[in-house]
């Protein structure tokens, strides 16, 4: 069997887009030799492609990027310095060039891209459980800080949940129905959450599954409950209703958080966290300190080191780009939302099951501002927001 350049090629763009802390601290300079490889691939993506920057949908995403730079540039040597401006423009040319590939992808090319997931897919999972063995019947792994083989074990569990996601999506498209392989793959990443004692990870395999679940059996309950602008209200709401905590006099999210998913009333930690958040905003409401500032992190970490962020995805956002860059990143949000949610198939919604589980997953963490959340954005949006590139075309 041969194998193509392009096969190649893609496997190694998907590597470089979906770094494993693991294989990349063996490269010399580490991260900082990843950002200047992945740059440097990036521009020569988006050169041939720039048409596509006209695109409507990618004009809403240059948007979101122009105002992190204009903010990034606002609060420089104030916020931010030199190295984090130089972050920010990886950080744009990663999005835009994901965004760009994707998009310009044909029947082909998604064939290939869909077999490599399949080959990044097994080696991430066989590294996560090599790297995991040692730490079998430790009751504190959530408090021990490990860098397993993909990175943290929020990292881990959402890079998992994004590639089985897109294995069981290349299922569908090309064989009508999940593989044997994808199922086995599937079960072992729900178990690898379970061990690591993920509760962000579980609450987005349970959406995955109720919401293949409400496919199968009522179409017309999911299309009524689950659309584009009830899920980001509810969303809105919850984050709201955690970072505020007024989560804390409501009884069915108390036995969520205490009994399904085991956690601790104050969720790690976090609502002594959010009660800072509001003083350390005001100072830059409009927007906000920049892409990779640390304002958090120097106000917060010396009273608990994992306080590193503001653990909430809208809070970064905000945080990072200030309520301008919020209204741009939920306008990309909706965006995506709705390309998925107006094609409505089993592999669609598949996608935007995922979707809402980060969703939920991000009123506590990052992922909606994960290398994950922008790769399943730009892959949405390469798939079926564009009808002439289709893979249906």
């Amino acid at each position: 069997m041969t194998i193509s350049k392009r096969k190649i090629l893609m496997l190694i763009l998907i590597f470089l887009w979906l770094p494993a802390y693991r294989i990349f601290a063996f490269i010399p300079g580490d991260i900082k030799t990843i950002y200047v490889v992945r740059s440097i691939i990036e521009i020569f993506i988006i050169i041939p492609h720039f048409k596509l920057l006209k695109n409507k949908k990618i004009l809403l995403v240059i948007a979101y990027i122009i105002l992190l730079c204009i903010s990034e540039l606002i609060n420089y040597k104030k916020y931010v310095h030199i190295n984090d401006l130089i972050y920010t423009i990886e950080h744009s040319l990663y999005i835009l060039s994901m965004f760009v590939f994707f998009m310009s992808l044909n029947r082909k090319d998604w064939k290939l891209f869909f077999d490599d997931i399949k080959i990044v897919a097994i080696i991430y999972i066989m590294g996560t459980i090599a790297f995991s063995i040692p730490y079998i019947g430790a009751s504190n792994i959530e408090e021990l800080g490990i860098e397993f083989f993909v990175g943290s074990r929020a990292q881990t569990v959402q890079c998992l949940a994004l590639l089985i996601t897109l294995l069981l999506l290349g299922d569908y498209l090309y064989n009508g129905k999940p593989r044997i392989l994808s199922v086995i793959l599937l079960l072992i990443s729900i178990l690898i959450t379970v061990f690591y004692h993920s509760g962000q990870g579980m609450v987005t395999w349970c959406f995955i599954g109720m919401m293949q679940f409400l496919l199968r059996k009522n179409k017309n309950l999911l299309s009524k409950v689950f659309s584009p602008v009830k899920v980001m209200g509810v969303t809105l709401i919850l984050n709201v209703i955690i970072v505020f905590q007024i989560y804390q006099k409501i009884p069915l999210i108390v036995w969520l958080i205490t009994v399904f998913l085991k956690k601790d009333i104050s969720i790690t930690g976090r609502s002594q966290l959010y009660s800072y958040l509001p003083s350390l905003y005001d100072k830059s409401p409009i927007w906000g300190f920049g892409y990779n500032n640390t304002v958090v992190s120097d106000a917060l970490s010396s009273i608990q080191l994992g306080w590193n962020s503001a653990h909430n995805s809208l809070g970064i956002v905000m945080f990072e780009s200030g309520v301008v860059g919020l209204v741009a990143y939920l306008f990309v949000l909706y965006m995506i939302l709705k390309v998925l949610f107006n094609k409505y198939d089993k592999d669609t919604m598949l996608i935007y099951s995922l979707f809402i589980g980060f969703m939920i997953s991000g009123i506590v963490s990052g992922v909606l501002v994960s290398n994950y959340y922008w790769m399943i954005c730009a892959i949405a949006l390469g798939l079926y927001g564009r009808s002439s590139n289709s893979i249906y075309s």
